[in-house]
């Protein structure tokens, strides 16, 4: 910001133009019908997307402070988590989360306000006034003292219509992008399925002239499906790189967790080489994943590894065909464990794949290939997007300089 703007910026404390709006009201008598809790707002974004509808399901007695258009919504408890959400509906909130809107609208736009809560320095300062080790929590009055450089009226206006272009073009991508998941979702569903016939089973729904085979009959014999290392034991940066679950959606380098050879040596059946496909088996069900070309490791007890005869199924196919609604359904159905669910390997292995010839497979990877590159690209602009939109706040709202202008 150049120096001659920002000597007309003006040192102030949060609590000397913003207040905590304390509006009591019972949920049941209000006439309004949404509430938003702590887990219906997301990290580092402005916009409540979800919501509850007051009576349906327990309401507990903290949600009783009514919050209006335009006013700012703020999670006190686990502050890290960096919630601040602006209301664009009429509603009801716990005493935890703060409705915060400005004293005076001539000194601090109401549209500014979440701006300025979004700034690296007032986290810093929210979370490092919090108290408690195991749900971390604020008042009000911890925020009042923090400090920052408010810029004149119509500097705030200009700053905000900025972000909020930058946060409209964040907002249409993300809109593509999850129209890009819904056709792939669709398309997938007409080709590897029969629409509008009922049955879990593939046999029931199966498309014409596709044979339905035992997964185990699909991989070569040399290596049968099989789970991965039990323990993985401690991390050794000169070990054997072994895959978790979380890995499937990573870059098969970041992060990943590296066994000792003593303990890998043990698992060499589970070993894993690019063109394996590995499938999420405990807890977490439905991740899917193909080996990258590179990559040689080994997996964890929470992953299955499926090397499919080339000759019968691609490996491309399949994890398409996993992820289709049809089968996720058959999938489920599958599925034991009341608390932790797990797809044995037993259960696995008898499996019915509905197959294709090769060359249908073929064809019905690179559609849907075609669509899933569509998606990533669109969710990764959308990244971006929303990165360069924090940059720009973080320029916008710099006090560099500032401390010496209005001294």
């Amino acid at each position: 910001m150049p120096e001659a703007r920002q000597k007309d910026w003006t040192r102030v404390r949060f609590g000397d133009v913003a207040t905590q709006v304390r509006s009591r009201v019972d949920p049941d008598e209000s006439g309004l019908t949404r509430y938003v809790a702590g887990e219906h707002m997301d990290t580092d974004d402005l916009h409540i997307r979800r919501w509850g509808t007051i009576g349906e399901g327990y309401l507990g007695p903290a949600f009783h402070m009514r919050f209006k258009p335009g006013q700012v919504l703020y999670g006190s408890r686990r502050t890290y988590l960096r919630k601040v959400a602006v209301a664009d509906f009429e509603g009801i909130t716990s005493n935890t989360t703060f409705v915060i809107e400005p004293k005076d609208p001539a000194t601090l736009l109401p549209e500014f306000l979440p701006l300025v809560m979004q700034a690296e320095t007032f986290h810093r300062h929210s979370i490092g006034e919090s108290k408690g080790s195991v749900n971390p929590y604020i008042n009000f009055s911890d925020l009042a003292w923090y400090e920052f450089a408010l810029p004149p009226l119509e500097e705030q206006g200009r700053i905000t219509q900025v972000l909020a272009t930058g946060d409209s073009v964040v907002e249409r991508l993300q809109e593509a992008a999850l129209a890009a998941s819904t056709l792939y979702g669709a398309v997938g569903a007409g080709h590897l399925a029969q629409p509008g016939l009922e049955g879990v089973d593939p046999t029931d729904w199966k498309p014409p002239g596709w044979t339905c085979i035992p997964l185990e009959e699909l991989v070569v014999s040399s290596a049968p499906i099989c789970y991965g290392i039990v323990q993985v034991g401690r991390h050794d940066h000169a070990g054997v790189p072994t895959l978790a679950i979380k890995d499937l959606r990573g870059d098969y380098s970041t992060g990943v967790h590296r066994t000792t050879p003593s303990v890998e040596m043990q698992y060499v059946r589970s070993r894993i080489q690019p063109g394996d496909l590995l499938l999420s088996i405990k807890a977490t069900i439905g991740e899917v994943a193909v080996v990258p070309e590179g990559f040689v490791g080994n997996i964890s007890r929470d992953l299955a590894r499926l090397r499919f005869d080339p000759t019968r199924v691609e490996a491309q196919f399949f994890r398409h065909l996993y992820r289709s609604p049809r089968y996720t359904e058959y999938v489920t159905s599958r599925l034991v464990g009341s608390t932790r669910a797990e797809l044995s390997i037993t259960t696995l292995r008898d499996m019915l794949v509905p197959v294709p010839p090769i060359v249908d497979q073929l064809r019905i990877i690179e559609e849907m290939d075609a669509l899933e590159r569509a998606q990533t690209a669109l969710s990764n602009r959308a990244v971006k997007a929303s990165q360069l939109n924090r940059r720009i706040l973080h320029q916008a709202l710099s006090q560099e300089g500032v401390d010496d202008a209005v001294q």
